[in-house]
């Protein structure tokens, strides 16, 4: 599989068990650190600034579904124009925390 933002191949990593399938899969791009995450119901996507978080019972036409998928491309195309910079980690790290309840985000400061 090729990662969303930049195009490269990325890492993927799956547990599963024959009587319920896949209970968690991992996909990351060293390249641009994009990150997916499933892990028993629950999901996450991490890519330059941002974290979207959700979970199965989340509907398939929620409105945060819809910021996913234009912020995918954004990057992507962010990416693409050469300002790879923000798709690294610097040091003063942040990311916004975007939830299906709380579409608009809030800024989680990370301490290094």
């Amino acid at each position: 599989m090729n990662c969303p933002i930049c195009g490269k191949e990325v890492n993927r990593i799956t547990y599963s068990s024959y009587d319920i399938g896949i209970e968690e899969e991992y996909e990351e791009c060293s390249n641009c650190n994009y990150y997916y995450e499933y892990a028993y119901g629950s999901y996450a996507i991490t890519f330059g600034k941002y974290y979207f978080g959700w979970t199965y019972r989340t509907s398939s036409n929620n409105k945060f579904f819809k910021k996913l998928n234009r912020q995918l491309k954004n990057s992507a195309h962010t990416y693409r124009q050469g300002h790879i910079r923000q798709f690294k980690h610097p040091e003063d790290f942040y990311t916004i925390h975007i939830y299906p309840e709380n579409i608009k985000g809030e800024i989680w400061k990370v301490d290094r």
